[in-house]
């Protein structure tokens, strides 16, 4: 079962979303507008940046001035929505960068895909760029010979808009050497849409609580 047919994701994202209601997490699932049995799942979460070091790191090879800089800080720190105090990830002082992601089935690959957008309490989006500069070394030496090709920005198969994906290309391949063929029940189905999510999520800040493996 390195590949899943649409019947299948649709089963384990159902599955999924159950377990994440019994865990008080926040995936919801959501349904294209023009056609209703084309689904995907989404989720946001926010994280806390530390503001001093991204000015500086925004600024060093820029040459704003001090109404541009003032305009990137009053970006950063201007108030949200209040969030989900669950969904920030720590309580570093600083300022809120909000992802948005989305498990979505690949048609090309017959495999999840993520797709994410990120963006800061301004509403200004993140960049490619910056979003690289937030994924932590470990992953990046993990993928640093196809770094461009990993990580990319595209139109989101549902939605028509441009969203950050981790390419599916390797998906089926990596996911042959955590699954049987011979799983196809919902439960299995939905063990490996965790793994996967294990394995993809944390390159951009996603990650799967354990407690998604025993139920």
């Amino acid at each position: 079962m390195a590949c899943l047919t649409y019947e299948e994701f649709v089963t384990g994202c159902r599955v999924l979303l159950q377990v994440s209601k019994e865990l008080g997490d926040s995936w919801v699932m959501c349904h294209s507008a023009s056609d209703s049995s084309t689904i995907y799942l989404s989720k946001t979460q926010c994280f806390k940046a530390d503001l001093s070091t991204s000015i500086s790191e925004l600024t060093a090879e820029k040459s704003e001035s001090p109404d541009e800089i003032d305009k990137l800080i009053e970006d950063f720190t201007q108030e949200p929505e209040p969030p989900d105090p669950s969904s920030v990830s720590n309580s570093t002082p600083g300022y809120i960068i909000t992802y948005e992601y989305h498990i979505v089935y690949s048609l090309s690959h017959s495999v999840p895909a993520l797709y994410f957008n990120a963006w800061y309490a301004s509403g200004k989006l993140l960049t490619l760029k910056e979003v690289w500069e937030r994924v932590s070394n470990q992953f990046c030496e993990q993928i640093a010979d196809n770094k461009w090709n990993s990580l990319t920005q595209t139109e989101h198969p549902v939605l028509g808009r441009p969203f950050f994906q981790l390419h599916p290309c390797r998906t089926a391949e990596l996911m042959s050497n955590v699954c049987c063929e011979s799983e196809q029940t919902p439960k299995d189905v939905k063990k490996y849409l965790i793994s996967w999510l294990s394995m993809f999520g944390p390159v951009v800040g996603l990650e799967v609580p354990i407690t998604y493996y025993n139920k």
